[in-house]
């Protein structure tokens, strides 16, 4: 295992559709293969050196050396580190492990809502930065008048002279919060 380095890029694609139930099946199914039945956790805790952590890319190089496969290494690794601090500890996958299956669930829709949020506050302040207000940015597109509306292409070019380099799944969960009447594009008002 590897010690505690900070989260590098993503080497995999987010899926706007993933649910990470069945990646935290196949762990769990490995934790039981190593360690045991219904003990296994209380086994891995003990033999699994808890001051250890995982940055993304020691996490996908120690899924691979356990020989697990899983649908995307990226976003269960995101789905673990709710709190974005770009580590999952050893106690964190042990408690996701412990989840049931609606927990899972409960934490992955969390995560994403803590990530959309974060993105939300960071667009905001760099909107503010570089054009003023979201009316002077939607006129920087060519749009003006509170009757324009951004497309999710042109979201994504704003997103992009913002700097703000997001997977294409987040940039549609991000989208799809601004469009609050689920119209298929943002107007000034959203």
């Amino acid at each position: 295992l590897s010690s505690h380095v900070t989260c590098m890029s993503p080497t995999e694609p987010a899926s706007a559709d993933y649910r990470p139930e069945a990646d935290v099946e196949r762990l769990a199914r490995y934790f039981a293969q190593r360690y045991g039945g219904d003990d296994r956790l209380l086994e891995a805790r003990k033999a699994l050196d808890p001051e250890v952590s995982f940055d993304l890319p020691a996490f996908e190089q120690t899924l691979r050396k356990w020989g697990v496969k899983v649908d995307n290494a990226v976003e269960l690794f995101a789905h673990i580190d709710v709190d974005f601090s770009g580590s999952i500890s050893v106690e964190e996958l042990l408690n996701v492990l412990s989840s049931p299956v609606e927990e899972i669930k409960r934490r992955e829709l969390q995560r994403q809502r803590q990530e959309v949020k974060r993105i939300f506050e960071g667009l905001a302040r760099s909107i503010s930065e570089k054009f003023g207000s979201i009316q002077d940015a939607f006129a920087k597109h060519g749009l003006h008048g509170s009757e324009s509306s951004l497309s999710l292409a042109q979201f994504g070019k704003l997103a992009k002279q913002l700097d703000m380099e997001l997977e294409s799944a987040v940039m549609q969960r991000v989208f799809n919060e601004i469009d609050e009447d689920r119209t298929g594009s943002i107007s000034v008002q959203e």
